[in-house]
């Protein structure tokens, strides 16, 4: 088996195509450092650092490749893992910057309501308009308490929504 197909069996199937990718510039004498999945002798997946340059004969002609491999595994699997969890992070963020946008328009509605219905309030003299006015605040409590409520559904779904089954 040449040296070249040995290094191949330690590529997995879908990464085999990889080293060809770096093979080119060495021979043409740039080295490469990059990161890489490989399979032990026992074919189990695991994360290495590559590093490689050209080698050259006494005419400065590339006539080989010294490969460094550096298990990395542990480092690179803690790399994604964080990674994954700075997507839910930022997913999450993001619904809860638009789920307090919402709370914050449908509040500050009912808030002018109320406070225009007061001011309103202490400044008349009749007792109908005083028991308008009333009802009117009776209506603002009612639509408030229904907002509120919508609220909390959208929580509560939101977080069975998460839940794992």
């Amino acid at each position: 088996m040449l040296k070249s197909e040995l290094l191949l069996s330690f590529m997995p199937m879908m990464k085999r195509k990889e080293p060809k990718k770096y093979s080119l510039p060495v021979v043409l004498g740039v080295p490469f450092n990059t990161t890489i999945k490989m399979l032990t002798y026992d074919k189990k997946e695991f994360w290495a650092k590559a590093f490689g340059k050209p080698l050259y004969d006494e005419n400065e002609t590339v006539i080989g490749l010294h490969v460094v491999f550096q298990d990395i595994d542990v480092e690179k699997l803690k790399e994604l893992s964080l990674e994954r969890s700075l997507k839910v992070i930022a997913s999450q963020n993001s619904r809860l910057f638009n789920f307090a946008h919402i709370v914050s328009h449908n509040l500050r509605s009912h808030s002018s309501n109320l406070k225009l219905t007061i001011q309103l309030l202490n400044s008349i003299h009749s007792e109908s308009e005083e028991k308008e006015l009333k009802g009117s605040l009776v209506d603002i409590s009612a639509s408030l308490n229904d907002t509120i409520s919508h609220l909390n559904e959208i929580v509560s779904v939101q977080s069975k929504a998460h839940q794992e089954k």
